[in-house]
């Protein structure tokens, strides 16, 4: 599978994007080989790009801090962190 066959298959929402860089940073270091976690890096970062970050660690900090914003202004600071 090529990155142009990933960019093709790639229609995550925002949300689904938010719980596979949440999975990403949390399996890190990653359990299985390593070949399997560059194929999901790969995938997570050309989702990324296609919701204008440039690579799957940038969406996760930004996706992060904006949700951690947006329950500090609801009253829910630190709910679901």
């Amino acid at each position: 599978m090529t990155n142009n066959t990933l960019n093709k298959e790639a229609d995550m929402t925002a949300q689904e994007l938010k719980a596979f860089t949440d999975l990403l940073m949390v399996s890190d270091p990653w359990p299985l080989s390593k070949k399997a976690g560059t194929i999901l890096e790969n995938f997570a970062t050309a989702e990324a790009i296609e919701h204008g970050y440039s690579d799957w660690i940038e969406a996760f900090h930004i996706i992060r801090e904006a949700a951690a914003e947006e329950e500090a202004d609801n009253g829910q600071f630190g709910v679901g962190a």
